[in-house]
């Protein structure tokens, strides 16, 4: 996913704020409960509004597709 993920920051960075996270950080374990992260599934991907709403969530692979159009749609719907 990280490929990915990296390729999304580099065509959408100016658009959104893309950060990636490890799961196995204490110091951010709060941040992952909010979610409601299940750590059992890797990975897991979200695409958060900009007040913190969760607009997508995967629990486990999914194809690059996918989360682009699902972050240009929040791009444009976040505007």
């Amino acid at each position: 996913m990280a490929p990915i993920v990296h390729g999304l920051d580099e065509l959408y960075g100016d658009y959104a704020t893309i950060i990636t996270l490890d799961i196995d950080r204490s110091d951010i374990r709060p941040f992952i409960d909010a979610l409601g992260y299940d750590p059992r599934f890797r990975p897991g991907l979200f695409i958060l509004a900009p007040d913190g709403t969760v607009l997508n969530r995967w629990l486990g692979p999914v194809d690059a597709r996918t989360i682009q159009q699902a972050l240009v749609t929040a791009i444009v719907d976040n505007q």
